[in-house]
């Protein structure tokens, strides 16, 4: 009898436990016999897809100093947007970009001695302006400058202004990758220092040598492109003069110009991070100078504050050229440029 209860005991016991494996591999099984034969079984996304998808979350997240503007990444076909990332920005689709943009900036002065003329507290820059695109292939920018003070206190005491306070105006076309075409007022293709952006710069002023022997902006038409991710740059355009900073109410500047810079990181691809990237840049300008003019058309200097001329400018005819070389290496937080004019 004792034997008979046992047997019926071990007879109708549950199955011993199986293990992770067996479970998970009995429960797919399961899913599978229950799953309707004629529902369609579910597509895997692809590889691509995800892989796009990760690296948009990623550009929404981390912000670069100055949002690129790239039509194929906005959605086709989505209508009226707006965004507020490192600017302002309407968006329609990807037919139709408009992002606001500002820069203000507020100087403070100190002397040993006492100057004449010389403001404690000054407005220097109150720029306003927009940018963007319409269509994939043409992108513009228009920036106007209401305050800064390029000029001494006399001169404004006289009522004496800029020659403009328009900065960066222009279109470029963008329907060749590797010949883009920049038209309109904007900076001529000439000196690291004087080519990195007000709000992208390591000190608040710029040094004596981009201000007085870089061009600056002018008027003209520019080709350029970039290769392998941007490990090599060029630049080449036709102007209409010689720049903003040749120029002066006392001074004529230079007449047309030709002005060509490219850029190399020869270490792209062995460069590691703990090494930081290394760029190497060159470039060349040449103008035309005529003394018909009744003002003189040589190069200008004068102190960061204004305040005095290191030498009076003077009559020139003939050509001028200038040649600079410069080296900008970055790594983290740190960096260090050096540029030869």
């Amino acid at each position: 009898m004792l034997i008979a209860v046992c047997l019926t005991a071990l007879l109708g016991a549950t199955d011993p436990p199986a293990t992770a494996v067996e479970a998970k591999e009995q429960k797919a099984k399961t899913e599978t016999e229950t799953q309707d034969p004629d529902q369609p079984k579910k597509a895997k996304k692809p590889k691509k897809d995800q892989k796009a998808k990760k690296k948009n979350a990623v550009a929404d997240d981390e912000l670069a100093p100055d949002e690129p503007i790239e039509p194929d990444a906005d959605k086709a076909g989505t209508g009226w947007s707006f965004s507020w990332n490192q600017h302002p920005s309407v968006r329609y689709g990807d037919w139709l970009r408009i992002d606001g943009e500002g820069k203000m900036q507020e100087d403070g002065h100190s002397a040993y001695g006492p100057v004449q003329g010389l403001s404690t507290w000054e407005f220097h820059r109150n720029r306003f302006g927009i940018k963007g695109y319409v269509t994939k292939h043409i992108e513009y920018e228009v920036e106007h400058e209401f305050t800064e003070k390029e000029l001494t206190e006399k001169d404004v005491e006289a009522g004496i202004t800029p020659k403009s306070q328009w900065k960066d105006v222009y279109l470029n076309l963008t329907y060749f990758k590797k010949g883009q075409i920049q038209l309109g007022k904007f900076k001529v293709p000439f000196g690291l220092d004087e080519l990195t952006g007000v709000t992208h710069n390591d000190y608040i002023y710029r040094s004596l040598s981009a201000n007085y022997l870089d061009p600056g902006r002018d008027i003209g038409a520019m080709v350029h492109a970039s290769f392998f991710k941007h490990g090599l740059t060029y630049a080449v355009g036709v102007f209409d003069h010689d720049g903003d900073n040749a120029k002066s109410k006392k001074i004529e500047g230079g007449g047309h110009t030709v002005a060509g810079r490219a850029t190399l990181v020869p270490f792209r691809k062995a460069t590691t991070s703990s090494w930081g990237n290394i760029e190497l840049g060159s470039a060349y300008a040449f103008s035309a100078l005529s003394d018909d003019s009744f003002r003189p058309n040589g190069l200008r200097g004068r102190t960061i504050m204004t305040q005095d001329d290191f030498y009076s400018s003077v009559y020139v005819k003939g050509n001028r050229r200038r040649w600079e070389a410069d080296v900008d290496w970055t790594t983290g937080p740190a960096s260090l440029r050096a540029e030869y004019t």
